[in-house]
C-alpha cells in the first residue's frame, strides 16, 4: 500500500464521496412504526424483561416501515441520474427481503435493467448476476442498471466497481456495515 512509483502511491483510489439523504417519513408511516415498536417493545419487556437488542428487533420488525417515502426517494434519485448519465450503475442494499423484493419491481418498472440477489439465492444466481453487472462490453455498459441487494447477502465478499452509485436504503446498528456495503464499489478491481 506504501509502495510508490515514480513518486506517485501505486495504489491509490480516486476519492470516494458520501451523500445522507433525510426522508421524512408521512404521518400514517411514522404512527405504523411507533405502535409496532411499541406493542413489541411491551411484549418483549413482558417475557424476557430488560434486553438491549428488544430496540433493533422493534425496529426491524416492520419491515416496511417508512417504504414508500424511501423508494419514492431513491426512483426520482435514480431518474435524475440517469437523465445525467445514460449508462447509469448503481447498487441498492436493503435489510428487508419485502423492501427488496419492492425495489427490484419499481426499478423494472422504470425501465432499468435490474440485478438482484438476496440470502436465499444460489451461490450461482449470485454469480451470475455479479459477472452480468459487471460486464463492461459495449452492449451492456450504454444500458442503465442496478443491483439490488440484501445488506446480510452482499455487504462484503463482492466487488461491484462498474457501479458508480451506491444506496443504503436504510441505516444499520453496526456503522461498519454501512461501511463494507458502500465499499463494494469503490475498490480496486
Amino acid at each position: 500500500k506504501n509502495q510508490r512509483i515514480g513518486g506517485d502511491e501505486a495504489l491509490a483510489l480516486p476519492p470516494s464521496t458520501t451523500t445522507t439523504t433525510l426522508i421524512a417519513m408521512t404521518d400514517e408511516e411514522r404512527d405504523e412504526c411507533h405502535n409496532v415498536a411499541k406493542a413489541h417493545l411491551l411484549q418483549k419487556y413482558r417475557t424476557t424483561g430488560h434486553s438491549t437488542s428488544a430496540i433493533s428487533r422493534a425496529l426491524g420488525l416492520h419491515k416496511g416501515w417508512g417504504s414508500d417515502s424511501k423508494i419514492k426517494a431513491l426512483r426520482r434519485k435514480l431518474r435524475d441520474l440517469r437523465r445525467e448519465d445514460p449508462g447509469l450503475r448503481a447498487v441498492i442494499f436493503t435489510q428487508y427481503t419485502a423492501k427488496h423484493d419492492a425495489i427490484v419491481e419499481k426499478c423494472k418498472k422504470d425501465g432499468f435493467e435490474t440485478f438482484e440477489f438476496n440470502g436465499s439465492s444460489s451461490a450461482t444466481k449470485r454469480d451470475r448476476q455479479i459477472r452480468e453487472f459487471q460486464a463492461t462490453d459495449d452492449d451492456n455498459s450504454s444500458r442503465p442498471a442496478v443491483f439490488v441487494i440484501t445488506l446480510r447477502a452482499g455487504s462484503v465478499g463482492i466487488t461491484l466497481t462498474a457501479a458508480s452509485h451506491c444506496f443504503l436504503m436504510e441505516p444499520a446498528l453496526d456503522p461498519a456495515t454501512e461501511v463494507q456495503a458502500a465499499g463494494r464499489i469503490h475498490r480496486l478491481g
